[in-house]
């Protein structure tokens, strides 16, 4: 139980470097700074939600936003955290519950290149594959259209 212990905080500590977000520049010398910690799923349990938000508090976070892949459609990892925080009267959301505010579409995921000044949006839309069949259909509905209308020229 003690290697099993130690080999979960080896992951743990891995996971918090490679997810560490950076700070958010604001401009005019202002930035929203970040702390974040990672929690595995199967690992998630009342005790170590309470001790990853003392260690946050510890850190200065005044606000807790708790996220994961596919949270839109399993929420209770996110629901832990968010009960947890809630409880020591800590403002905190769930990114699952942002995400709903706006609609989760196939459009894609908006890309914001953040910089001081004028920022650029990139929207990747992926076509869904009826759209071709529709595209292939209407031409050659045109096809046929025109195929007729120089017969008839032809003929009369």
């Amino acid at each position: 139980a003690e290697a099993t212990q130690e080999i979960f905080k080896y992951i743990e500590t891995y996971y918090n470097t490679k997810t560490r977000l950076n700070d958010i520049d604001l401009g005019n010398k202002k930035k929203i700074e970040i702390v974040n910690a990672f929690l595995p799923v199967k690992h998630l349990n009342v005790d170590r939600v309470a001790e990853t938000i003392s260690n946050l508090e510890k850190e200065k976070a005044e606000v807790l936003v708790s996220s994961m892949a596919f949270g839109v459609d399993n929420g209770e990892p996110e629901r832990a955290v968010y009960e947890a925080a809630s409880c020591k009267a800590i403002p905190t959301t769930m990114a699952s519950d942002i995400t709903k505010l706006y609609g989760l579409t196939d459009i894609g995921t908006p890309i914001v290149k953040q910089h001081n000044g004028i920022n650029e949006i990139t929207l990747y839309y992926d076509l869904p594959l009826f759209f071709y069949f529709i595209i292939g259909l209407t031409f050659i509905g045109w096809l046929i259209l025109f195929i007729m209308f120089i017969r008839s020229r032809i003929h009369s």
